[in-house]
């Protein structure tokens, strides 16, 4: 029913990590591994790599994270399925989630987590965590400002695979990972779960890490702007008055693109 989709770029103890993790769960049912071309500086036990829920890719060529997204949910073939970065972890009550997406019919089901500092040294996360937001669904109005300031994190929550597909962009482009959220909230057909064990993202603050560009020459606004006015329409028709925000967001692209092309 379920397939974790792991995207890595070489070979390291952080992809062992969320390995193991994946397979403790009885909730899943497959779990795919992408690796795009990186360093190698471990390798995955023989007992991982032959579990017959393991099905390991090693790309010849680097598709970039977005590539190796598309990559992992395209190769699906159960209902549902869910990403799980190297840097993270994901909440262990999964069968929650499952339950809500299909009584409900979601098209995604988005547990609580928090930020943590990832190590990847010692493969932890640090002690101190940070509530991450969710989407307010009480209303259009607060379900269309959610989309326009999602927040790429959600994600990593648990998607209807086939939906998935459909609304993944066929080329890459800075923020696609927002689009496909603001894709899927105008649908109304996303739930919240709280957890006791809340799902981890991590990050990566004490090493300075900027975020990774599609282009290795920087970031670029203009897909994400022209992918903005494509979903336009449905977020004015929950909520006219968004269009100030979607306005705004445009010069706001310009500015972040400027100011990480700067800190490159």
């Amino acid at each position: 029913m379920l397939t974790i989709g792991i995207p890595s770029k070489g070979i390291n103890e952080s992809l062992v990590r969320v390995l193991r993790i994946a397979l403790s769960n009885s909730a899943v049912e497959k779990i795919l591994v992408g690796i795009n071309p990186g360093s190698v500086s471990t390798e995955i036990p023989l007992n991982l790599m032959n579990d017959p829920r393991v099905a390991i890719t090693f790309h010849s060529e680097d598709l970039g994270l977005y590539g190796n997204f598309r990559y992992l949910v395209t190769s699906t073939t159960t209902r549902y399925f869910m990403w799980l970065c190297t840097d993270d972890s994901p909440t262990s009550e999964i069968g929650k989630l499952l339950n809500l997406a299909a009584s409900e019919d979601y098209f995604l089901v988005i547990p609580s987590w928090d930020w943590a500092e990832y190590y990847p040294g010692d493969k932890s996360h640090s002690l101190e965590r940070h509530p991450g937001p969710q989407p307010l669904l009480i209303s259009n109005k607060s379900i269309a400002e959610s989309a326009i300031y999602a927040e790429p994190g959600w994600i990593f929550g648990l998607w209807n695979t086939k939906y998935l597909v459909s609304i993944f962009p066929n080329r890459n482009f800075d923020w696609l990972d927002v689009h496909i959220l603001q894709r899927v909230l105008t649908t109304k057909r996303v739930g919240l779960v709280v957890v006791n064990d809340r799902a981890t993202i991590g990050t990566w603050k004490w090493a300075n890490r900027p975020p990774n560009s599609v282009n290795p020459k920087g970031h670029s606004p203009f897909r994400a702007i022209a992918f903005q006015i494509g979903i336009a329409p449905s977020l004015l028709f929950l909520w006219p008055p968004i269009f100030r925000a979607i306005y705004k967001r445009f010069g706001n692209l310009y500015r972040q693109t400027k100011v990480m092309n700067a800190n490159k």
